[in-house]
């Protein structure tokens, strides 16, 4: 149907809702992605919602909206689709930057180490940077995307030391050119801002780390949960909650 209603200059996107359980027509995962690749070369994407709680197969709605050049949401209450295609439709369909790259060179000078948190499965070679070639994230328009790393700056730095580069590439889809930009982080850059949603992100992140046994955290969920500074959110401390009451003591 997609194919056959090509919109020059037009969004085309398949929206998939799923529970990710492919249980009809083409059900092995590679003959899924072929179909997808064929779906990206006609000019059309894929957004892929996921339902049901029960049997939710995410890895494999991941894959196939990374395929399809587009996002994957996890759709938990009618609430939240009403977000995503009433109040948020423009970010939910608009392509604001394809094949988007993130690349931070660290300062050896500031920082001793450094660590990385999550994105396990986005990592590219450092080589692969300037490579266009190489299938990397889309952006939505008014989208935001936050990494977080976990630092140890060298004694004695103060505010004006530079932590590093960060380089940005990604094409633009309106003029389908690639663009790239750059600029230096400096240590008072760091501090942390309660508008930003900084304490939001450090409760997410630590949730994860929890979850995943990561032996780089010593918390409880409870004492996380009443973790109060830089911008928690209350749908934050309720994930948090609900993971403490389901997850086992001890």
């Amino acid at each position: 149907l997609a194919r056959r209603n090509l919109t020059p200059g037009g969004i085309d996107m398949v929206v998939l809702a799923s529970d990710g359980v492919a249980n009809t027509g083409t059900t092995d995962a590679d003959g899924i992605l072929r179909l997808i690749d064929d779906g990206v070369a006609a000019g059309i994407d894929l957004l892929a919602l996921g339902v049901d709680e029960r049997g939710y197969n995410d890895d494999l709605m991941e894959q196939l909206s990374n395929r399809g050049n587009g996002t994957t949401y996890y759709l938990r209450s009618p609430q939240d689709a009403e977000r995503l295609f009433v109040d948020e439709l423009e970010q939910t369909l608009v392509v604001a930057a394809r094949d988007s790259k993130v690349q931070l060179a660290f300062d050896a000078d500031t920082v001793r180490r450094y660590r990385l948190i999550g994105y396990d499965n986005r990592a590219i070679a450092d080589d692969d940077f300037r490579d266009d070639t190489v299938d990397a994230g889309e952006v939505g328009v008014g989208h935001e995307v936050t990494a977080i790393y976990e630092l140890e700056l060298v004694g004695g730095v103060d505010g004006r030391a530079t932590i590093g580069t960060l380089q940005l590439r990604w094409e633009d889809p309106f003029e389908g050119r690639v663009r790239e930009a750059a600029r230096e982080l400096t240590v008072s850059e760091l501090e942390p801002d309660e508008a930003t949603g900084f304490g939001t992100a450090v409760q997410a992140v630590t949730l994860a780390e929890v979850l995943r046994g990561s032996p780089y955290v010593d918390v409880s969920l409870d004492s996380l949960a009443a973790f109060d500074r830089w911008g928690t959110s209350a749908e934050a401390t309720r994930a948090i909650q609900l993971a403490a009451d389901a997850l086992p003591t001890g």
